[in-house]
């Protein structure tokens, strides 16, 4: 199905804010270190840490790019049908836009693949009990929401999908009793 414009346009608010918060994160001890660690690795696919001309992997790029958007934690909330404390799913944003810029990727796919991992990391927390006096951390939901939605932009097939969904899961999962 067509993904509404009014999606499109809430996505992309995301993305400006998300950016926003990098920048004004970027300065800080956390993200010039790893600045700073990133800045030795290269890749044949590379993806730029924002608010530089700096070329990295894929994954540092996602990182360093994750940290700035958090670092001042001015993002955004969800808290869906937990109601108490819900995941930030802009947290999937420096990932998604690495996977994307990595795969040449454009703008459009960008948004097509904030959308997309918006709409699980909102499912997820509406059916699964996370959050405070409940067993599992939200942050689990953030690594299905970037396995599927990366997935996809990076053009990878059901089965491949399937894969990484389930590395994400094991790689992520956490229970609340761990904060």
């Amino acid at each position: 199905p067509e993904i509404p414009a009014s999606a499109r346009h809430a996505a992309t608010r995301l993305l400006i804010d998300s950016m926003g918060c990098a920048l004004g994160g970027i300065d800080q001890p956390e993200s010039v270190a790893l600045r700073a660690l990133a800045a030795g690795s290269t890749a044949a696919t590379p993806a730029t840490i924002w608010g530089s001309l700096e070329k990295t992997t894929p994954e540092a790029a996602a990182l360093v790019n994750g940290v700035m958007i958090r670092c001042l934690d001015f993002n955004d909330d969800y808290f869906g049908g937990s109601g108490d404390l819900g995941p930030h799913p802009s947290d999937v944003i420096g990932a998604l836009a690495a996977a994307v810029e990595s795969r040449g990727g454009c703008g459009r796919d960008l948004i097509d693949a904030i959308i997309l991992a918006y709409e699980v990391v909102g499912r997820l927390v509406d059916v699964l009990e996370v959050g405070p006096g409940r067993v599992w951390d939200y942050t689990f939901v953030h690594g299905a929401g970037v396995a599927l939605a990366a997935g996809r932009a990076l053009g990878l097939d059901r089965d491949r999908l399937r894969h990484g969904l389930g590395i994400a899961g094991v790689c992520s999962i956490g229970l609340y009793q761990a904060r």
